[in-house]
């Protein structure tokens, strides 16, 4: 006896492939890299958050699933690379190779070119507000 899945929407059994993408339509600008996690530093004094919640769970998430969301990063001319989205995250990749499950790359978003200091300072106010 087969168990049948009832949905109250359309059920997605497959889903376009690269080829379809390409000819339908265009890149987005963003473009992720593998940054060896190693070279993933904090800017010290940037992040002013000192609670990080359920830091356990998202350790595990990341852990069964990887990493959902890339980092956000400052890669400077002279090999350093910051972090400016993405801290919690960071803690608990941290947190993983702490309990001895090595991490060779992270993926992560370059920040735009033009970003400012205040832009930057405006972002992580608003993502720790939540």
């Amino acid at each position: 006896m087969t168990n049948q899945l009832s949905l109250p929407y359309e059920e997605i059994k497959s889903v376009a492939g690269r080829q379809y993408l390409r000819d339908n339509f265009t890149v987005s600008s963003k473009v992720a890299y593998k940054v060896p996690f190693e070279k993933l530093q904090e800017r010290p004094g940037f992040n002013k958050r000192i609670v990080f919640e359920n830091m356990d769970e998202l350790a595990a998430s990341i852990k069964a699933k990887g990493l959902q969301e890339p980092l956000v990063v400052d890669i400077l001319e002279d090999g350093r690379v910051f972090i400016d989205k993405g801290h919690r995250r960071f803690k608990a990749l941290q947190m993983i190779v702490a309990s001895g499950h090595p991490i060779q790359f992270v993926e992560c978003f370059p920040n735009n070119r033009s970003i400012t200091e205040m832009e930057r300072m405006e972002d992580v106010y608003n993502s720790n507000m939540y």
